[in-house]
């Protein structure tokens, strides 16, 4: 049973909202989460494990609250606006869990008073219009609004869907207030990805194969994969599905980046090294792989990650953070250059819901003036005739084309190359309407959202 099932399970609800030390926990980590948007993370988990009794179906039950709190926040004070209770009057924490546990859980109406420690404040409230609030949201006229009040976005981020994504920005806004499945990339070091399957199943683990990437697997059900024999081996690695696309764009029919005896590939932004593990694997420890990020932590896990999965054949280079001028030996030279920018992670709210609150629009300025100034400064090591590849895990335009147009307006050298040549057999999949550029999405495709441009240098 997942995490969003325990929601639904009425006997345990009553329970936890019937103690009054477990829905002040609750509260109190709820509260937490507000103060710091940051504490969502490995904050609230840690706290959950320090508390002494609890169980790991309670755990769960109150980390899925707490997520499920963060994905519908402005839903959950609509309904209680809807109800006669204005947000700007100091909602009470323990009204927004109710409210939430009726609008995404078992409660109904009926029991809304029964389970407030605050019965006066419960009784003052108009419990069947908040449960009927979503068809008035649904008749708001403006798109974005609607957009926002039912996906419990910002206004600015709203705003920014709706205009880049038009008629799709609900469905992304819905699929992304989902929990996100789990995916696997086999190594084929060690092993196929049917025998993979086949391991884990033995394990009692189910998987089904990705529909767009090589060697990806998903994983029904959510369980603790770090603690098997074939994780510590290097069998296999967590990566969504769309992140082990980008890594293969490189070896796409019309990029080829592997098929010389001793290819060069360098990953610029590389950080804990997911995609350049995958080139490793790929290539079987053929060719030159290197590794680059400004963050040397990052870099040291890569090379732990490395010697796990068997992979000889990368070096972890640390970037100047404020110049990026710690490469003048890799001028000119690179067969492949993946620029997996620093970018706002929209595309994987699903596994960090807190990030549409942390966000802000000047946020956005600032990073997209960040990947124009990386992608300028990796584009000096692509070699003559060789790719650069831009991605980012976003759907917003102003993190991508428009990033990716800006930079072929000052580097005449490149051109874009179209996913319809490059990868034609893919391209139908996983491409943007024009098929010019990797788009993948939640709603879509079942996997993070993600972006990637293939920009060849011209050979002389």
């Amino acid at each position: 049973m997942t995490g969003e099932d325990k929601i639904q399970d009425l006997e345990l609800t009553r329970s936890v909202m019937n103690s009054g030390e477990l829905r002040q926990l609750c509260v109190d980590l709820w509260r937490r989460t507000r103060i710091d948007w940051s504490f969502a993370g490995a904050g609230l988990q840690a706290a959950l494990r320090a508390r002494p009794g609890l169980n790991s179906t309670t755990r769960r039950w109150l980390a899925e609250v707490v997520y499920g709190l963060i994905r519908h926040l402005r839903r959950v004070d609509a309904g209680l606006a809807a109800g006669g209770v204005r947000a700007t009057t100091g909602v009470s924490e323990e009204l927004r869990i109710i409210t939430f546990l009726m609008l995404e859980g078992p409660l109904t109406p009926q029991d809304a008073v029964h389970h407030s420690a605050n019965i006066r404040a419960a009784r003052d409230v108009d419990w069947q219009a908040v449960a009927a609030v979503d068809p008035s949201i649904d008749a708001e006229r403006k798109r974005w609004r609607r957009v926002a009040l039912k996906c419990s976005l910002p206004d600015w981020l709203a705003k920014r869907l709706a205009a880049d994504l038009g008629d799709q920005a609900l469905a992304f806004g819905t699929a992304v207030n989902r929990r996100g499945p789990v995916w696997l990339r086999a190594n084929v070091q060690v092993n196929s990805a049917a025998e993979l399957a086949a391991a884990l199943a033995a394990e009692g683990i189910d998987t089904t194969p990705g529909r767009h990437a090589s060697n990806a697997l998903r994983v029904h059900g959510h369980p603790d994969l770090r603690r098997l024999g074939l994780f510590a081996r290097g069998a296999f690695e967590l990566q969504d599905e769309a992140s082990q696309v980008v890594a293969e764009l490189a070896f796409a029919p019309g990029v080829a980046a592997g098929d010389e005896a001793k290819p060069m590939l360098v990953d610029y932004c590389a950080g804990a090294g997911g995609k350049t593990l995958a080139w490793a694997s790929r290539l079987g420890n053929r060719g030159r792989l290197i590794a680059c990020d400004t963050d040397p932590r990052k870099l040291a896990e890569l090379r732990k990650r490395a010697r796990r999965a068997n992979a000889s054949n990368i070096r972890t280079l640390v970037l100047d953070p404020t110049t990026h001028t710690d490469i003048d030996e890799l001028r000119d030279s690179a067969r492949c250059v993946l620029v997996d920018a620093p970018c706002s992670g929209l595309g994987a709210l699903r596994r960090h819901p807190e990030t549409r609150w942390r966000l802000s629009a000047a946020d956005i300025d600032r990073l997209s003036k960040l990947q124009a100034r990386i992608l300028a400064d990796a584009s000096a090591l692509v070699a003559p005739g060789g790719v650069l590849l831009y991605a980012t895990c976003t759907v917003l335009r102003a993190e991508n084309s428009r990033v990716v147009d800006n930079f072929l307006s000052a580097h005449r050298t490149f051109a874009l190359r179209p996913v319809t040549d490059v990868w034609p057999e893919r391209a139908p999949l996983i491409s943007d309407t024009g098929g010019n550029c990797v788009q993948m999405t939640p709603h879509q495709h079942d996997t993070d959202g993600f972006f990637a441009a293939v920009l060849q240098r011209a050979t002389v």
